[in-house]
């Protein structure tokens, strides 16, 4: 499920350590210094040694084994892309339920029950699509992500207002799968389903609703961008394939990222 709300994070770390469960965090040590200057309540939950933090640099199976010495029953994952997948992967991996806490709302990979690996360096970094457990529970704490406008710039660049405007991105590629779809059905290549290209152009119609909400990353812009993404993941998994949400500059951009580093 989904929860969605304001300066929820801690009513759900409550819950669940009300019930005797061993909670973990995997967080980027940029993103964890940020938030502790921050000082927010919720972060008392975790002990020093109850934190795994991601270091710039850092490999995937470096962080894989260093969450996999501690004992815990969920594991609470916060950040972008990387991190979203990394945690999501290892928490099937190791058995464990696994919650997101998205800090930037510029993907669906907090819905989706695929996981993204980049490996290698430099030209010989390739990006690889594996199946991976979805979470069990995303919270999406609308004060937590509006948080991180203010951050100063990241090591990465790309400050959190410009993330969060990528994910209207992501969704408007829905126009161009609309199009893609269109002509594959009219080669008798695929055929379209009724209901889920009705649903597409829905979210189509909503993403222009709210186009200077999610710009200006206004409350409202979040939950509605987050509730776009989902409703985009949910229909590729009825589908089958990513046919509904992915337009084909997404299977040209995935080519080109097998030969130019991101």
């Amino acid at each position: 499920p989904a929860f969605v709300g304001r300066d929820i994070i801690e009513q759900r770390l409550l819950y669940y350590s009300s019930r005797g469960c061993k909670l973990h965090l995997l967080m980027g040590r940029e993103q964890w210094n940020y938030l502790r200057s921050l000082k927010l309540p919720w972060l008392s939950y975790f002990a020093e040694d109850n934190v795994t933090l991601v270091n710039e640099g850092d490999i995937f199976q470096s962080v894989q084994l260093r969450v996999r010495e501690n004992e815990f029953d969920i594991l609470f994952v916060s950040g972008g892309g990387t991190i979203t997948d990394w945690g999501k992967w290892i928490a099937g991996e190791v058995g464990k339920s696994g919650v997101s806490l998205p800090s930037i709302i510029s993907g669906s990979g907090m819905f989706s029950e695929k996981a993204i690996f980049y490996e290698g360096q430099g030209e010989e970094r390739r990006k690889t699509t594996y199946d991976a457990t979805p979470y069990a529970e995303v919270i999406i704490d609308i004060n937590f992500i509006r948080c991180f406008l203010t951050q100063p710039l990241p090591s990465s660049g790309i400050t959190a207002v410009r993330a969060n405007q990528s994910g209207a991105g992501d969704i408007l590629s829905i126009a161009i799968a609309l199009l893609d779809w269109d002509l594959a059905d009219r080669l008798s290549k695929e055929r379209i389903d009724p209901v889920i290209y009705q649903r597409c152009q829905n979210t189509l119609k909503m993403l222009s609703l709210y186009l200077e909400d999610i710009k200006e990353c206004r409350p409202v812009g979040i939950v509605v961008l987050a509730e776009m993404l989902l409703e985009g993941t949910l229909l590729n998994m009825r589908y089958g394939s990513s046919r509904p949400k992915d337009g084909s500059e997404h299977l040209l951009a995935h080519h080109m990222e097998k030969y130019v580093s991101p």
